[in-house]
Formats: structure tokens, C-alpha cells, sequence
């Protein structure tokens, strides 16, 4: 019986040639542009959840109230996160993490990098980001240490092992601790280079109440930032005893970023909520 529906229903587009190609060609066509925009949606909807917590990972935001207006940024003063890991037991740990441009050089080669990050030692510790030479351990704890990716590797030394070897920042010498690969396209922390935190500490021209670094924390499993969130007056009232504005500190989950936030000081253009909603009712339609 199924041999003769088939033979029928072949019959039937021979007979009906245009119209068959107009309706096979129709479906194909809508058909590839809802997996074209379905491979879209699921890959911006995917960001930073391959770390194997980022359930538990937040970013803290800056919240400034003025007569006039209100500020929100991700940049937040350095006592910040030594201060949350202090006050409360629930954040198992945190990282400062900042993006600047540098040039960096070997020999003769001067390379500008657009992502470099100066972090905590903590940092491999809360984000999933694999190395591929080198140790876990006490990474990052010395100033003037550095972490290369494997493309600013590349660029630097070629196919040399650069590990233990050192680059110039102008005539500041850094020390090659370990290669990491390359950041996934799906994470907002899209580095090059990774600088030990304590180097900016070191620097006399530092500035530790500046409102300009990024903090993130790593929550105890059974932490509620709900919970945390309502406890943050002290924090504000400890760090910033002069009250020359309204202050607040939210906790901002890792996987909203993306497409959920769009603030001062971000490490990258972020995408859109909106967009994403937009192109899935989108396919619908094309499918109907």
C-alpha cells in the first residue's frame, strides 16, 4: 500500500511540475532559514554557560543615584570584592577583572593586544577556561606574571615554547607562566593575555577608589544572591562611609550578560534580548 501512495504522489508531481517546484522549493527554502536562525538564537542564548558554574557566578553592578540621573556600570572600586568574601560566607571566592589595550614585544616583534585582562590569581578558578601548557597552581599570584593564549603565543613567539620566558611591556618585563586556549566565541571574556592582578597593585599611580574594575563572585551552591542582595547596605555603608550619592551593589547572573546587559565599562558590545525573541517569532512564521 505504501508503494502506491509513493507512486501516486510521484505521478501527481509529474503532472504538476511548476507547482510541485514551487512548493518543494518553498518548504527547502523556509525550512534552512529557520535552522539558519535557530543555530543563531541557540548559540547567543549558550553564552558563558560552558563554565561548569556559571550557575553559581555573578557580576557585581555598580548603582549610583543622582538628582539628575542613575548610573549603572560594571566598574566598581578595588576593596570590593576582598570586602564580600570577608562580610559573607556564602561568596566562596572572587576575581577583579579589567580590559585594557597594551604592546607587548619579543625580540623585535611589537604586537598591540586589544584583550588584555588584568585578574585575580582566583580567576581559573571560578571561569572554565582550560590551559594547554602549564600549572594551575600559584598562576598569577606574582606580579608582572602573565598568561598567554594560544593565538598571542602564535603571534609573539610563532611556534616557540614561550613558557618561562618573559615579554616587554615597554621595559616592564612579564613572565610566562602558562598557555590557556583560546576564549570560546560564546564567552563575554574574550582575552589575549591575562596579567596578574597584584601588578596594577603595585603600581603607584594605582587608583583603588576609582569605580573602574569589574568584580566577579563565585557563590556557595546553596547561596541565594536574592538573600545576599538585601545584606548589601552594609557593604555600601562600609565602603563608602562618605555618602556623596545613593549607592546599591547588584548581583548580576554570568548568563544574563550577554543579552541583558548593556553597561558602562562591558568587555564587549552585547547582544540583545529583544533580537533574539524577535528572530524566533520570526522563524515561526516562516515555517507557517
Amino acid at each position: 500500500m505504501m508503494r502506491n501512495y509513493l507512486i501516486t504522489a510521484f505521478r501527481n508531481l509529474l503532472r504538476n511540475k511548476l507547482f510541485s517546484l514551487i512548493n518543494i522549493g518553498g518548504l527547502a527554502i523556509g525550512m534552512a532559514a529557520c535552522l539558519v536562525i535557530a543555530q543563531y538564537i541557540v548559540f547567543e542564548k549558550s553564552y558563558d554557560r560552558f563554565n561548569t558554574n556559571y550557575e553559581n557566578l555573578y557580576r557585581l553592578v555598580n548603582i549610583r543615584h543622582y538628582p539628575t540621573h542613575t548610573d549603572q556600570s560594571v566598574g566598581c572600586v578595588t576593596t570590593l570584592g576582598p570586602t564580600l568574601k570577608e562580610t559573607f560566607p556564602e561568596v566562596k571566592d572572587f576575581t577583579r577583572c579589567s580590559k585594557s589595550t597594551r604592546v607587548f614585544s619579543h625580540n623585535d616583534n611589537h604586537v598591540q593586544f586589544t584583550g588584555v585582562f588584568s585578574v585575580d590569581s582566583t580567576f581559573f578558578k571560578l571561569f572554565t577556561f582550560p590551559l594547554v601548557k602549564g600549572g594551575y597552581d600559584n598562576l598569577l599570584s606574582k606580579p608582572n606574571t602573565i598568561v598567554l593564549t594560544e593565538s598571542s603565543s602564535k603571534a609573539l613567539f610563532g611556534n616557540e615554547d614561550p613558557i618561562g620566558k618573559t615579554i616587554l611591556q615597554g621595559q616592564v618585563p612579564f613572565l610566562i607562566e602558562a598557555i590557556a586556549k583560546d576564549p570560546p566565541k560564546n564567552s563575554h571574556l574574550k582575552f589575549e593575555m591575562l596579567i596578574s592582578f597584584v601588578t596594577d597593585l603595585n603600581d603607584p599611580n594605582y587608583c583603588k577608589n576609582c569605580n573602574n574594575r569589574p568584580v566577579y563572585v563565585l557563590l556557595e551552591a546553596n547561596a541565594r544572591a536574592e538573600q545576599l542582595q538585601g545584606k548589601m547596605n552594609d557593604i555600601v555603608k562600609k565602603l563608602h562611609p562618605e555618602g556623596d550619592v545613593k549607592r546599591e551593589y547588584a548581583f548580576q547572573p554570568l548568563s544574563d550578560i550577554h543579552l541583558h546587559s548593556n553597561l558602562r565599562f562591558e568587555h564587549e558590545q552585547n547582544g540583545n534580548a529583544r533580537s533574539v525573541v524577535t528572530l524566533t517569532v520570526v522563524a515561526v512564521l516562516i515555517l507557517f
